[in-house]
């Protein structure tokens, strides 16, 4: 006979269920909230605002001596400098750039972002352990689904920790990376300099693994419910009323017209089958120590 979920076990169920919920949702809130903190830093300069004067900006004129017409190596020279000074004044940081309240914002959402988020996924991991704990002590079924579900969000929650932080040979930072580290990977890749990322990898760490975990993470909370679906009841149901409304879903149209049997009803309280009731016509069986009625003819049930 399967073995049913007691009151006890599905409310721990309702509970463990319901705080997967919260803590998923957040976790995947922050996910949403680091990638959209990484657009702005990298795509747009709305952390950075340029100093000017109140009277305006001010065009000082360069005055170059042209060349003569009759040397032109001299020319060759005096464009390469001039293209040369424009390189290094475009390369030079400008000191009127200063950090802006954009700025500051960001820096205050990605720290937010990062500590809730790190807390959500080691959080999740643990609720995730009782739940399978719970689940297989019960022998629910569909448990199977909760265990797959437990796996993705160990992972996800690995990918999440500040491995850089904890393990310095480690060159994997984590997806929530502080804000100071997302700044300086998106110079790195701008300038194109020596050890810059290339774009697959560099779009791939910041953009496409967060989405990737987002959706990750959505089918283990689905996963995990499904799997915990029928040991959590809805409504607190004695097991007596469970066991009959059970057997009434199994039962056919025409069966529910009929009178139930008394062993249906037994079958509620014990795992033993009851006996079949006897009929009145039916012959009562006889020890074999006693003797055979006369004439051969069957002791009927007394009424």
């Amino acid at each position: 006979m399967q073995t049913l979920t007691r009151p006890h076990v599905s409310a721990a169920l309702q509970h463990l269920r319901r705080s997967i919920l919260c803590v998923g949702s957040a976790l995947a809130v922050c996910l949403i909230a680091q990638v959209i903190i990484w657009g702005s830093v990298h795509f747009t300069d709305m952390r950075r605002v340029e100093l000017r004067p109140e009277g305006g900006v001010r065009h000082e004129q360069v005055v170059v001596q042209k060349p003569s017409m009759e040397s032109p190596e001299s020319a060759t020279a005096v464009s390469a400098q001039t293209e040369r000074s424009r390189t290094s004044a475009k390369e030079s940081v400008n000191p009127n750039l200063v950090p802006s309240a954009e700025d500051h914002l960001l820096r205050r959402s990605s720290e937010v972002a990062q500590t809730l988020g790190i807390m959500s996924a080691v959080l999740l991991a643990i609720l995730m352990l009782q739940g399978v704990a719970v689940a297989g002590g019960a022998s629910v079924p569909g448990v199977e689904m909760a265990v797959t579900a437990t796996t993705w969000t160990l992972v996800i929650g690995m990918l999440c920790l500040p491995l850089a932080s904890l393990l310095p040979g480690v060159p994997f930072g984590g997806v929530f990376r502080s804000y100071d580290a997302m700044v300086m990977g998106s110079e790195v890749y701008r300038q194109k300099g020596p050890g810059a990322p290339s774009g697959m990898m560099f779009f791939g760490l910041n953009m496409v693994l967060p989405l990737l975990m987002l959706a990750g993470l959505g089918a283990s909370l689905l996963r995990f419910h499904l799997g915990v679906e029928q040991g959590a009841m809805m409504s607190c149901l004695s097991e007596v009323d469970e066991k009959l409304e059970r057997e009434i879903r199994t039962m056919k149209l025409g069966a529910l017209a009929s009178s139930r049997a008394v062993a249906a009803l037994n079958t509620t309280f014990t795992d033993t089958p009851a006996a079949a009731p006897v009929r009145d016509d039916e012959p009562i069986p006889m020890p074999r120590s006693m003797k055979e009625p006369p004439l051969g003819r069957p002791l009927k049930r007394p009424v």
